[in-house]
């Protein structure tokens, strides 16, 4: 008997205190004043175990359209929830953790999130997921976020001179869900604090500033621009001098040799290239060979080789340095031989002067 001795008045009823996982069967009497009418059979066993559910997720027709929103505001997603047992919630952005600023509210019949003053960055994929014992359900919103541009990226220098610099970029990775218009290039000098804009509607991802003083240091970043505004700037790192490699050193000659060494001196580049000479790298070759072997690295404009094969032929060349790199090679006129210099003796004969003649007067007093 599982109803009280009172009996039941209503038409439903809760049985309790049964085994878990225990098969039982029910079936239910009238009574009125004469007695007790025939007995209604429920159909089949009923085993006592939770009723599950899988998991649902009602999202809004409006939310699956792509949600448009401005920096500075608030994202607010409300999602309905279902499921027996009650499902356990997971949000993730982009297939990746939250900010630490989101705000996730989970019921049993709901979950939400909110984030704050949202920002480029906060454009993206969120996606919801509800996980229970029956299964699991996913549903995604997708947030364009109005905002500025972020940085351009790979900024890179493609070329220097002595009186331009030559900038290349890659669009930036967040358009600030408007498209980009043009980009803005600017300059600095590095005594400066600064900048001063070098183009301001360049409509290309590849920039050539012109002119630069030459042997000046400059810093360059690059601005993209929306319907939005100026979005965040691609800055170089380090100063860039304008300058470039210099030209070759001038007028190389042995001035000394002997059966194992050779003496060289030389003169300094017509032109430096805007930058100081630092240093000459010098290089010899064995006549007959095609490898060029480094010296050393000279200050001055004159260096002796030593130990070098007697009797054997040798070339030279001497590359000028300064910040930007080397210059080409100054090569040797031609191959010089390790040997001692011969000097045949210099015997000059004799030559008379003729003088004048002196007469002498003698005068007696």
């Amino acid at each position: 008997m599982c109803t009280p001795p009172t009996g039941v008045k209503k038409t439903k009823f809760e049985v309790v205190k049964l085994k878990e996982n225990q098969a039982y069967r029910f079936r239910v009497c009238a009574i009125n004043k004469v007695g007790v009418g025939e007995h209604a059979d429920v159909s089949g066993a009923v085993v006592a175990q939770d009723r599950t559910e899988e998991p649902d997720l009602d999202i809004d027709p409006e939310l699956r359209k792509i949600v448009t929103i401005k920096a500075g505001a608030s994202l607010r997603l409300f999602i309905p929830i279902k499921g027996r047992p009650t499902p356990t919630i997971k949000w993730d952005k982009d297939e990746a953790a939250l900010k630490e600023t989101a705000q996730v509210e989970v019921t049993s019949s709901y979950t939400s999130l909110v984030i704050d003053k949202m920002s480029r960055n906060d454009s993206g994929k969120y996606t919801v997921t509800a996980e229970n014992s029956s299964g699991t359900k996913s549903a995604f919103v997708v947030v364009r976020v109005l905002d500025t541009p972020s940085a351009p990226v790979n900024l890179k220098v493609k070329e220097i001179t002595n009186q331009s610099v030559t900038l290349a970029w890659e669009p930036p990775l967040l358009d600030g869900g408007s498209k980009i218009k043009n980009y803005i290039v600017e300059k600095r000098e590095s005594t400066r604090k600064t900048y001063a804009a070098a183009v301001t509607n360049c409509h290309a991802l590849l920039w050539k500033i012109e002119p630069l003083q030459e042997g000046c240091s400059y810093y360059f970043r690059v601005l993209a621009e929306n319907a939005h505004g100026v979005g965040l700037p691609a800055a170089t790192v380090d100063p860039l001098k304008v300058s470039e490699v210099p030209q070759s050193p001038k007028n190389l000659i042995v001035t000394d040799q002997t059966k194992t060494s050779i003496s060289l001196a030389w003169e300094k580049p017509e032109y430096d290239g805007g930058s100081r000479v630092m240093q000459y790298l010098l290089e010899v070759q064995l006549k007959g060979q095609e490898k060029w072997s480094g010296v050393n690295t000279f200050k001055t404009m004159e260096a002796t080789v030593s130990n070098l094969n007697p009797g054997e032929e040798y070339l030279f060349r001497v590359t000028a340095i300064n910040d930007k790199g080397k210059s080409d090679p100054k090569v040797l006129a031609g191959p010089v031989m390790t040997k001692d210099l011969v000097f045949e003796p210099d015997v000059r004969p004799t030559k008379w002067v003729k003088c004048a003649t002196v007469k002498t007067m003698t005068h007696t007093i």
